[in-house]
This record gives structure tokens, C-alpha cells and sequence, in this order.
């Protein structure tokens, strides 16, 4: 099952695309739970689509007597973005390192020009697959596969602003 949110910023759409698609990793410096975001390759896949890997890290969050049996893996993982030139729509596939066996996240994001290109309407579109059958489960799940995708969009207005 897919589900969707929609965010409001108040970039232009090519200027957004530029740093939220085709530079994502660069906004680690911008969000306070990641420790580091490294570009692995970028390839064309053809004259017009492109591909993009990197790989994160998340700052743990876990109380000091549990930390010495978190494995590192557990706050890693991989995203790749697949674009085309042409649009302004992106296909996304988290892999996290711990659970690269059973779970993965892929979604679509489409930029769309809102208040007359002075601002981005960003729609996310997320599935999640290898979540046990619970709703609570899902439910967890989405709203932090959505929070993550608020902050990063975020975080690369706050980089747009300081160019």
C-alpha cells in the first residue's frame, strides 16, 4: 500500500530539484539527527535519466546502557534516486543496512510550480515493503518514512537560503 503527503515550500521548483534530487547527500550538514550522508556514484542511465547513490548515517539515539549493543548498521542506510532531465519527478529506494534482507521503502516525489513558480508544491508518494501486517506497525513506520522526508525538504530550503 502507498501513501501520500504534500508540503508547501516557498522555493522554485528548479532551484528545489536542484538540491533536494540531483544533490541530496549535501543536506546532511543541515539535519541535526545525521551524522554523515556520502555520495557513492551517479550514473547515467541514459541522454536523459540519471541515477544518484549515497549512502547515510544517523546520529544514534539510544540511552547510554544500550548503546554498546547497537549495531552501527541499525542508523545506515542507502538511498538511490533515479531522475529524468526532462521533469521534475523522482523515483527513490531506501535500503536500510540492518534489514537490507526484509525491508525497503521506494516512492516517487513530484515537484509541482505553486504560487506562480515562486513556491514548490512537493508530493511524496512512499511505500513501504517487508512491515509486519500490524497497523500500528504501519502507521509508525509512515509517519517516520513522512517526518524524514519534512525535515530534508526542509533542510534544503535552509541550503537554498544560504546560497
Amino acid at each position: 500500500m502507498s501513501k501520500r503527503s504534500k508540503l508547501l515550500v516557498m522555493q522554485p521548483r528548479d532551484r528545489l530539484h536542484t538540491v533536494l534530487v540531483t544533490r541530496t547527500w549535501e543536506l546532511a550538514e543541515f539535519l541535526d539527527e545525521i551524522a554523515s550522508a556520502e555520495f557513492i556514484q551517479q550514473d547515467t542511465l541514459d541522454t536523459r535519466v540519471k541515477s544518484a547513490s549515497h549512502v547515510w548515517q544517523a546520529k544514534p539515539s539510544v540511552p547510554p546502557m544500550l548503546a554498546p549493543h547497537v549495531n552501527a548498521d541499525h542508523f545506515r542506510w542507502t538511498a538511490t534516486v533515479r531522475w529524468n532531465d526532462d521533469d521534475f519527478e523522482s523515483r527513490w529506494r531506501i535500503e536500510p543496512h540492518a534489514l537490507k534482507q526484509t525491508l525497503s521503502c521506494d516512492g516517487v516525489v513530484t515537484l509541482s510550480e505553486a504560487v506562480g513558480g515562486r513556491a514548490t508544491q512537493v508530493a511524496v508518494d512512499a511505500r513501504i515493503d517487508g512491515l509486519n501486517d500490524q497497523q500500528g506497525v504501519e502507521t509508525i513506520a509512515y509517519r517516520i518514512v513522512f517526518v524524514n522526508w519534512q525535515k530534508l525538504v526542509e533542510a534544503a530550503v535552509r541550503r537554498l537560503a544560504n546560497e
